[in-house]
């Protein structure tokens, strides 16, 4: 679960189709800080897997980062900065999404 403020956010899941390796992607800001963030699950045999961020909002360059693996099949790349979309790439598949925002969560007072 991805908590923002505390609270947690629902997960919408990423326009590239059915491909597991980018099951979501999303963008926000905690305060004056900028992120994104992409997330997918790894067939067997999958061991890197690289993310590069594009569309950068401030007019940044592309970003490429090495996804960290959680556990044998979840995989999780972020990097500081407002962009648009991400390429997912490992040996077997390459895909692309766009990057939600993060929903703004409702506050009981």
């Amino acid at each position: 679960m991805l908590l923002a403020n505390d609270e947690s956010v629902a997960l919408t899941p990423a326009r590239a189709g059915s491909g597991r390796v980018l099951a979501g992607a999303l963008h926000g800001r905690r305060g004056a800080r900028p992120w994104s963030l992409a997330w997918g699950r790894l067939s067997a045999g999958e061991f890197s897997v690289c993310a590069e961020f594009v569309g950068e909002v401030e007019g940044g360059h592309p970003r490429t980062v090495l996804a960290t693996r959680l556990g044998s099949d979840f995989c999780l790349a972020e990097t500081a900065g407002d962009y648009r979309g991400v390429t997912v790439t490992t040996a077997e598949s390459r895909l692309y999404s766009e990057l939600w925002p993060v929903p703004r969560a409702s506050r009981a007072v």
